[in-house]
């Protein structure tokens, strides 16, 4: 069992004090072509990924090693299943004869039999590591708050005036959600990519080397493309969330006051108002998308362009 101080956890609030992010943070920031998020300040201090896990419980941490197992598994099983098909190709284009070949059928069916197997292994691996993670997330989220009410118990008048309306109960839920999030199944994606990335480059290396070589050439300008998208993206959307807001804006105006726009007779003029909001949005909306048709037109291009080379 957790023990909660009698301490007030707002105390440190006393002294206005900005945190940094993390140096992995940060990296990943940079990376991505965000050096602006990199740089700015955090008002509560950050975290650990691991520390998150300090109110899960012997079972949790049980559960959370398996679920790692089996995402690593997972992660290993998607690249043999491409090398299984690609053997299954190899006895289709290398028999002459079909019929009455029982050595032909014989050799297909054992990739085909092998290949069900990889699929249906995969499927239930996956299946138990998605809820190995959720039960866990759900259980940590839990604790912690069970554990925050059990503070927010203990706090006294001149805590509860220092926060503002709303605070705590956002508090509650949303940093908690994210929370749940972030240790849920999203650490299975990651460590099933990352797995699975690793082991295509083994896998690729093994059968050609050459052709693996071209083909990682592709990932760093991918990388880049889709970096320089998401700024381009970001940047538009950040307008279209204001125009959007200014929208919103208008209807609440007019809902409040909805007798002033009936007497003035203003109906038309409010609904003209929002339409010309709305359709700023709209043309920052076409925009993004344009972007995003674009972006992925040129991503495919370069895909395939090198996977055309890699076959030259």
């Amino acid at each position: 069992m957790v023990k909660v101080s009698d301490k007030s956890i707002g105390d440190e609030d006393k002294f206005e004090t900005n945190y940094e992010q993390s140096n992995f943070d940060k990296i990943i920031s940079t990376l991505l072509c965000r050096s602006d998020k990199a740089k700015e300040k955090l008002e509560a201090k950050p975290v650990s990924f691991f520390r998150l896990f300090r109110y899960a419980s012997f079972s949790d941490k049980l559960l959370v090693g398996l679920a790692i197992f089996l995402a690593i598994l997972s992660g290993i099983g998607q690249p043999m299943v491409v090398v299984i098909a690609g053997l299954f190709t190899n006895v289709l284009l290398l028999t002459d004869q079909f019929i009455g070949n029982d050595e032909f059928w014989y050799d297909a069916f054992v990739y085909v039999y092998v290949y069900a197997a990889v699929g249906i292994a995969m499927a239930i691996i996956t299946i138990v590591q998605y809820i190995c993670f959720k039960n866990v997330s759900l259980n940590v989220a839990r604790n912690i708050r069970s554990i925050y009410m059990k503070s927010l118990l203990h706090q006294n008048a001149e805590w509860y005036d220092r926060r503002k309306a709303g605070m705590i109960t956002s508090q509650l839920n949303e940093n908690i959600d994210k929370i749940k999030d972030g240790i849920g199944d999203k650490v299975g994606l990651i460590l099933r990519g990352l797995v699975m990335f690793i082991t295509s480059l083994v896998v690729g290396f093994i059968y050609e080397w050459r052709i693996t070589l071209i083909t990682i050439a592709m990932g760093p300008l991918s990388a880049a493309l889709m970096s320089l998208m998401a700024r381009i993206v970001d940047r538009i959307t950040f307008k279209q969330m204001d125009a959007n807001g200014r929208s919103t804006s208008i209807v609440e105006e007019c809902i409040m006051n909805v007798r002033t726009v009936a007497a003035c007779n203003g109906q038309q003029m409010m609904l003209d108002k929002y339409s010309a909001s709305l359709d700023v949005a709209r043309r920052f909306t076409l925009r993004i998308c344009s972007y995003l048709g674009f972006f992925d037109g040129i991503f495919f291009l370069i895909m395939y362009l090198f996977l055309a080379l890699g076959f030259l």
